[in-house]
């Protein structure tokens, strides 16, 4: 059983005498008996005179290292954990120090918390330490038995003198190894087949060798004392675990016991060594206390909580992370039954699920769990029944802190909850600033537009105002008849309602489209030149359109905006040609409108190309950010930044430019109308 409690004794040697008074206190904060010493050789006699459960050692020191101090331990045969302390420059040294047998290292400055740790981690392997003495006590029983056979041999023998044979049979076949060796030179008398067997050496080789000759280096000293106490008498025999050197150069761990063999005149020429193969056995005792404290590193460092409980339900174990989350001390839950922390409402549920867990039922399930303060925390728990020789024995569950996801989940109900409202809202909030700077785009091209319109109107107003002067002049000349002024009123009518078709064409392009409506792409372009074809003609530009034959170009979207969409680009197009006039004064200018469909006829493609001279390729990436232009104090940047937008975002569409010979060129892509098709 591994002692809990912090009760043990550890010398801490750094010759920062600051580092070590820090490092005193906060071990006996934690109830270790702590000794210190800055001066590491005083630190190496205290180390072989007294007998410490742990050794914390900084790596760089004037007189013996770390490393060094490490090395000196090991040479001695003392199993103490040693921790070492290094700056991060010395890491490699730790790591290296930590292959040659070190326990531990800790980088400094270090924070409490991780010395703190490093610690109980030591003082754990030095409990480990003990339990393997209190095994090899075990083996020792093990031996005494073993002893007792032997002697009953040997008495067997005594009173025998006529089965020498078969002695010498038994002896020769043991499954042990047995040999006769001189107990004061030490050479091999007589050995059997099973000890060469496990030193890997033919018989005539081992009677040409001594004992110490095949033990290992670091065993021969323990081995010699014990037989300088059995030859003087103090100990009848002896036994021990030790190593030998097999042939090809392989430790072997065996298990020994020696007795003293007497001759007839009593006088003790030779001893009798009985040794047993546990090679296999010290490798799987090595892997099982690496394998317990690779799980108990794992399960308190887990982040899940832990908890086993026995076949009545009390709490036998308890991780950290668990004691934490319920608001406990991992010792007072030890001893608890399991309802403890239930509430009382809800026993009855739980009483259930352990039901079903005595029934062998494997499961994972969400239940809140009463905290020592009397609040719930809702945990996500994994159970496993334990079985032995089919009954229950107890359960073993981990367990998952849910605060933080459900009050993740909660959140996003309420989101979710609030969120159709919130796009629907957002949605309006953007179609506004939309409209509105399609509306300033508009208006930013109002004075343009007033001007047209005037110049529009002149032609008219022009031949009204000629009309009205001829009716004075067919009145003086007699000329005024029924068929003089119908034919006038028509005149009259027709250029006035020209001039009104031109006020709501203009009035219905200002008009913002405010629900998408199926309209002829074909029409709409139509339309948009029809109106400003004075401003381009006036600026000396041609403008084409070519559309295929037979097809109808229809689409879903806003009809105003699609215009305007089209007049930004025309409009850029004819201050492009305009600007590249500076250049070639008699140079025509030229838009090419292309209207076609792709090859699948799911498409409305539009092509605008102008002769304008292009774009610059350092600008042409950018031309479609927000209040970017190359106009200077003139342009918004409003015009096709508003244009992209209207054509992807409001319309699914594209919107894209590229340069062309002498030019540039605009392509609209709209998805076809599909309940509109010839």
């Amino acid at each position: 059983m591994i002692n809990t409690t912090k009760k043990g004794k550890i010398l801490i040697i750094d010759d920062d005498k600051s580092l070590l008074k820090s490092s005193m206190t906060i071990l006996k904060v934690e109830g270790y008996y702590v000794d210190a010493e800055h001066d590491s050789r005083i630190a190496l006699e205290r180390i072989i005179t007294v007998n410490y459960d742990l050794i914390i050692s900084d790596i760089k020191m004037p007189d013996i290292t770390g490393l060094d101090l490490l090395s000196e331990i090991r040479k001695k045969a003392l199993d103490i954990p040693v921790i070492l302390m290094t700056a991060y420059a010395e890491l490699p040294a730790a790591i290296d120090a930590i292959r040659k047998g070190a326990f531990d290292f800790l980088l400094k400055p270090y924070k409490p918390d991780d010395f703190i740790l490093s610690v109980e981690r030591g003082m754990y392997f030095s409990q480990l330490l003990n339990i393997e003495k209190t095994y090899k006590q075990h083996i020792e029983e093990h031996a005494k038995q073993l002893e007792k056979e032997v002697a009953f041999r040997k008495n067997i023998e005594m009173q025998l003198k006529d089965s020498q044979r078969r002695q010498l049979q038994i002896f020769e076949q043991s499954p042990i190894g047995i040999a006769i060796i001189n107990s004061y030179t030490g050479h091999i008398i007589q050995i059997n087949q099973k000890y060469c067997e496990i030193t890997g050496y033919l018989c005539e080789e081992m009677l040409n060798q001594t004992f110490q000759e095949i033990t290992y280096e670091e065993d021969i000293q323990a081995d010699l004392s014990n037989m300088k106490r059995l030859i003087s008498g103090e100990i009848d025999l002896f036994t021990m675990e030790k190593r030998y050197i097999h042939k090809c150069g392989k430790v072997v761990w065996v298990y020994m016991k020696c007795v003293l063999l007497r001759t007839g005149n009593d006088e003790l020429l030779y001893h009798i060594s009985m040794v047993d193969d546990i090679t296999e056995m010290k490798h799987a005792e090595l892997k099982l206390r690496e394998s317990e404290a690779n799980y108990r590193r794992l399960v308190e460092l887990n982040y899940a909580g832990i908890l086993a409980v026995d076949k009545d339900w009390y709490v036998k174990y308890a991780n950290r992370a668990l004691a934490n989350m319920l608001c406990y001390q991992t010792e007072e839950m030890i001893g608890k039954h399991f309802l403890d922390f239930i509430d009382e409402h809800r026993v009855k549920d739980m009483k259930l699920i352990m039901q079903r867990r005595t029934e062998g039922v494997q499961e994972s399930y969400e239940f809140a769990f009463l905290r020592k303060n009397g609040t719930l925390i809702p945990l996500m728990i994994e159970a496993n029944p334990i079985f032995e020789a089919g009954e229950f024995t107890g359960s073993v569950a981990a367990m998952v802190d849910l605060t933080q996801r459900k009050k993740m989940e909660e959140e996003l109900k309420q989101l979710n909850t609030n969120l159709e409202s919130m796009v629907v809202e957002e949605t309006q909030k953007r179609r506004q600033k939309e409209q509105m700077l399609i509306q300033q785009s508009k208006m930013a091209a109002m004075g343009e537009i007033i001007g047209l319109i005037a110049h529009q109107w002149r032609q008219p107003l022009n031949a009204v105002s000629l009309i009205v002067q001829d009716i004075k002049e067919a009145y003086n000349y007699g000329e005024l008849n029924e068929e003089y002024i119908n034919n006038t009123v028509d005149t009259v009518m027709g250029q006035t309602m020209f001039m009104s078709k031109m006020i709501d064409d203009f009035r219905n392009f200002f008009k913002p489209s405010k629900e998408k409506a199926i309209f002829d792409v074909k029409a709409a372009i139509e339309e948009i030149i029809s109106m400003f074809a004075h401003v381009f003609k006036k600026s000396d530009i041609d403008i084409s359109l070519r559309t295929e034959q037979d097809s109808m170009m229809f689409t879903d979207g806003y009809t105003n905006e699609f215009k305007q969409v089209i007049l930004n680009i025309l409009n850029n197009a004819k201050d492009a040609i305009d600007s590249n006039r500076k250049i070639d004064e008699n140079k025509q200018g030229e838009i090419l409108i292309h209207i076609f469909t792709d090859v699948e006829g799911d498409k409305i493609i539009v092509s605008i190309k102008d002769n304008g001279g292009g774009i610059p390729v350092n600008v042409i990436g950018r031309i479609f950010e927000p209040y970017y232009t190359t106009k200077g104090e003139t342009g918004t940047g409003i015009g096709l930044y508003m244009s992209k937008t209207i054509i992807e975002t409001n319309m699914g569409g594209s919107l894209d430019v590229n340069n062309v010979d002498g030019g540039a060129e605009f392509i609209i892509e709209l998805k076809r109308s599909k309940s509109v098709r010839l």
